[in-house]
């Protein structure tokens, strides 16, 4: 579950509170303060009194959450164990697409750009990373080759490098 530490008080929050699942694998805030908990049975958010929320859609529903990124307007952008990339914007999901229906090998991760945030950086099974606007068709993406690397599971934005890491390589 998730502990939320605040001075020597502790507030511990599962499934019981409405967590679609106690196991947890990543957190992202948008504007509103609201925090988005990515579960390996879909995503909830908890908002500033620690009341959990749901966040469904059929897409997303019951899948393993990779990876959530928020930009500077605090759009929540996100993707499944399934390959399924979706935005989250005002607690609701506001789309939500297979990586197929978008010309896609199986998207693994993603990342808003920091410098330009209507921009992703998409990485996939086929060791490939596409850089361009979210919902576009493969074809219409930058294609940067990381065949070397295997399926691109993480990219990160740090030291001013894009990074990318597969599960036994990482570079930038």
């Amino acid at each position: 579950g998730v502990v939320v530490i605040d001075g020597d008080k502790q507030t511990h929050i599962t499934y019981k509170e409405g967590i679609p699942s106690s196991s947890i694998r990543i957190f992202e805030e948008d504007n509103a303060g609201n925090v988005y908990i990515g579960t390996t049975s879909g995503v909830c958010y908890a908002d500033e009194n620690l009341t959990i929320h749901s966040v469904s859609n059929d897409l997303i529903d019951k899948d393993r959450i990779l990876k959530l990124d928020a930009d500077s307007r605090g759009k929540i952008y996100g993707s499944t164990s399934k390959g399924v990339i979706f935005t989250i914007e005002n607690q609701t999901v506001t789309a939500a697409y297979e990586s197929s229906a978008l010309g896609y090998d199986k998207i693994y991760t993603l990342m808003v750009d920091p410098l330009n945030d209507s921009n992703l950086y998409i990485g996939t099974e086929g060791g490939n990373v596409y850089y361009g606007v979210f919902n576009a068709n493969v074809n219409d993406m930058k294609r940067i080759d990381a065949s070397q690397f295997g399926a691109i599971q993480w990219i990160a934005y740090c030291c001013d490098r894009v990074w990318i890491a597969s599960s036994s390589k990482i570079g930038y």
